[in-house]
């Protein structure tokens, strides 16, 4: 049995956690919002900001912490496609989390 300090301890851990996916999540929904409103910009630009170290790859890591890997089909047929499909599927994930009330 946990003590009251580990629980708390595990709680933290994992309300840190859901904040850092969720700022994660605004800058990946800020970079597709930018896409899908201003046709001037380069996709393959937001593609290499949503799919960096910093950001996607720490999204899966945060995920497989939370406990849930982060599942989504990638179309491979543009950067647009696949940043959209990222989006979508990290969406869906940060809801889930939400609703589990971690």
């Amino acid at each position: 049995m946990m003590g009251s300090s580990s629980q708390n301890s595990l709680q933290s851990f994992y309300q840190n956690s859901l904040e850092e996916l969720k700022d994660l999540f605004g800058h990946v929904q800020e970079m597709y919002l930018i896409g899908v409103t201003d046709s001037r910009v380069d996709w393959e630009i937001i593609y290499d900001r949503v799919f960096s170290e910093r950001c996607s790859r720490r999204v899966f890591t945060l995920c497989n912490e939370l406990g849930s890997s982060l599942d989504y089909y990638d179309p491979d047929t543009s950067y647009e496609e696949d940043v959209a499909a990222f989006y979508w599927a990290l969406k869906d994930k940060v809801t889930q989390f939400e609703r589990l009330n971690i």
